[in-house]
């Protein structure tokens, strides 16, 4: 029987200077996992992926749900499906329990997964390391993405031709109105995607005393537990670095990424230009203020490991943590 409690050791990572650094996360089991982050170009990645399954000898999955995953128990079958465990969660003194029965690995061939899942801790879960999956993801400028992410909840609950919904949604008003779209809510936000399903990315809002302990544990898993975290706006090189950290899998990826003309799926025509105004209005809210110094760390370790393929550090820096 495995405790979650879900509880990090954050004294030691909130007192640690979480530095980037180029190491290869990867590990030895073929098996990778796309914990996905919305709106992150993450339809172009999938669609470049399964151009690679045959050449690659590979298999790529969805999980388990095609919703955002936040949640133990969503958690728990994304899990049943990874490894073939069987579980039986319960509540017992108001700490989650999981029983897995039995602890056996369920696939011997190379494969991947990818979901729109929060980071999930493969530890507390009792996954020996032996059998947990490389981790991979991609974020993008947190202004862009929540401009993005905005337009694209207005045209679901609307639908609208394109143009007409540029013309008919003010995002500045928005934005000063805090209306609903431009609320910026934990589960809209790119950082809990690599802190995990615990409080405080559990809540709606994330509250001014717990900033610090997101960034850190976000960061943190970052550079603990992931081999490659691309950026949207840098896709070429995010391809490159995903072929130099795992070829296994993304061997060839850049050219067929050159082949296809630098193919981008689910582009949205409706979504508009932020003026200055609007831009500001977003950056200066304290939840992306968050984003924004977290955008700034995964680009440095992003920027070093290009650096490190590239030749310009001869060995990987070390974790100093």
């Amino acid at each position: 029987m495995t405790q979650l409690t879900f509880k990090p050791v954050m004294n030691v990572i909130q007192q640690s200077q979480i530095i980037p650094t180029t190491l290869n996360r990867s590990k030895s089991v073929e098996i990778f996992f796309y914990n996905r982050v919305p709106k992150c170009a993450s339809s172009t990645l999938l669609f470049l992926i399964r151009s690679l399954m045959e050449p690659n000898n590979f298999s790529f999955e969805d999980g388990p749900f095609n919703h955002y995953a936040n949640s133990i128990y969503e958690e728990t079958l994304l899990l049943q499906k990874l490894y073939g465990y069987t579980y039986y969660l319960r509540v017992v003194c108001a700490l989650p329990f999981l029983y897995i029965l039995p602890n056996i690995f369920r696939y011997k061939e190379a494969r991947g997964f990818h979901s729109h899942t929060y980071f999930i801790n493969f530890d507390q879960y009792g996954v020996d390391e032996s059998i947990q999956p490389t981790l991979i993801n991609m974020i993008r400028k947190p202004v862009s993405m929540q401009v993005s992410r905005i337009f694209w909840d207005y045209y679901l609950e609307h639908g609208q031709d394109p143009e007409k919904l540029k013309q008919n949604f003010n995002l500045t008003q928005c934005l000063i109105r805090n209306q609903y779209y431009c609320r910026f809510q934990a589960t809209q936000l790119q950082i809990c995607f690599f802190a995990g399903s615990g409080p405080p990315c559990s809540h709606v809002k994330i509250e001014d005393g717990e900033v610090n302990e997101v960034l850190q544990l976000a960061k943190y898993n970052v550079e603990r537990h992931y081999a490659v975290v691309g950026l949207t706006e840098r896709l070429n090189e995010t391809l490159v670095l995903l072929e130099a950290y795992l070829p296994r899998f993304f061997r060839g990826i850049s050219a067929i990424y050159k082949e296809s003309d630098g193919i981008a799926i689910n582009v949205r025509p409706f979504e508009a230009a932020a003026s200055q105004l609007e831009q500001n209005l977003i950056r200066d809210h304290p939840m992306i203020r968050m984003e924004l110094d977290f955008y700034d760390f995964v680009k440095q370790r992003f920027d070093k490991q290009f650096a490190y393929i590239s030749g310009a550090y001869k060995t990987p820096l070390l974790m100093k943590i």
